[in-house]
């Protein structure tokens, strides 16, 4: 048994701490030496309780049982029986006689946590799907998208978006659990690479935020302290479609801009623009990036936000803004938006 493959799997299921347990408890001397040889026997704690995991590696549910009776007595911790693949046919049987088992990949049921997770990872991951990504799982998940031919790994993104190796295996760590990436192992390493699903459009819109945190405005004669920025909103809109811009838009991530501000004390901020002389100053999430090179169709866009998640700043528009031109322009960029997905 890989124990290591027994943690992770608990981990994803369970979604809770689980881990290995060094213990040197003199049960095992109690123990006949013929079932220390047949089932191995190693311990985990899973929320706060230690359990005592036993290989079953030659199923026969007669003869289990009999010897699950005597491990039980014997060992100082709750006996889990644990399975390979291949005894799913015994999971009725042991369930009737209120035995803990672990089937590798498909099945836990652990009584004394009134858990029975048949079923538990499907409804885990259906979870697992409507939930919101998190800020660095956003930005990876955004320059993957432009790169969707290719895979990635953790060193690379982490090069790629300047962030740590921890950073980035958070991400994709992130990323794989809502089955958004497939990961190949090529010795060590882990290569990550997009899923190939029809529905991925709307699945991955749906899990990805609107970076838009605020809204500032500020007179131009101070824009030369924020940087770096990035055209947005509607002078973003209007590169990548036929709207006509309103008033000059910036992003910028809202940790920068908070420091800038903090740091020059003379600029003022105001609530609204009052003139054309007034800059509208959007504060992300995350730093706005452009993907240029992912660009080509589009001339001078080295200084504009990427269409991702100029969209997610309009999507709710869509459905509750009565200026038609602008619902066009939206409707317009949410197929780039799909294009740049689908390849």
């Amino acid at each position: 048994m890989k124990k290591e493959n027994l943690i992770t799997f608990l981990r994803k299921t369970l979604h809770t701490t689980v881990s290995k347990v060094h213990d040197k408890s003199d049960y095992l001397e109690k123990i006949p030496l013929v079932l220390r040889k047949n089932y191995p026997i190693s311990n985990i704690k899973i929320y706060d309780k230690i359990i005592s995991i036993v290989e079953v590696q030659n199923p026969s549910q007669g003869s289990i049982y009999k010897h699950f009776e005597i491990l039980n007595k014997a060992i100082d911790y709750p006996v889990v029986l644990y399975f390979s693949k291949d005894a799913k046919i015994l999971r009725n049987y042991f369930i009737e006689r209120n035995v803990p088992f672990i089937i590798e990949d498909d099945t836990i049921y652990l009584p004394q946590f009134a858990i029975y997770a048949a079923d538990f990872s499907k409804t885990i991951k259906q979870k697992t799907k409507n939930k919101k990504l998190s800020r660095s799982a956003q930005r990876a998940l955004l320059y993957i998208l432009f790169n969707t031919n290719q895979e990635f790994t953790i060193s690379q993104l982490s090069n790629v978006l300047r962030i740590s190796e921890m950073s980035a295996s958070r991400a994709f760590n992130e990323l794989y659990e809502q089955e958004i990436l497939l990961m190949r192992k090529e010795g060590r390493v882990k290569n990550y690479r997009l899923t190939q699903d029809d529905d991925l459009l709307k699945s991955i819109l749906d899990r990805m935020k609107a970076p838009k945190n605020d809204v500032i405005y500020i007179n131009k004669k101070n824009m030369q302290y924020f940087e770096p920025v990035k055209l947005s909103g509607s002078s973003a809109l209007a590169k990548y479609t036929n709207l006509i811009e309103n008033i000059r838009t910036y992003a910028i991530e809202k940790k920068t801009c908070t420091k800038i501000l903090k740091n020059n004390l003379f600029i003022e901020v105001f609530d609204e623009a009052y003139d054309r002389d007034f800059i509208k100053i959007e504060m992300w999430d995350y730093v706005p990036e452009s993907f240029t090179d992912s660009l080509k169709y589009i001339n001078d866009m080295y200084d504009i936000v990427d269409p991702i998640s100029l969209y997610l700043n309009y999507k709710k528009d869509m459905y509750e803004n009565s200026d038609t031109r602008l619902v066009d322009a939206i409707n317009q960029l949410f197929i780039q938006v799909k294009g740049i997905i689908h390849g």
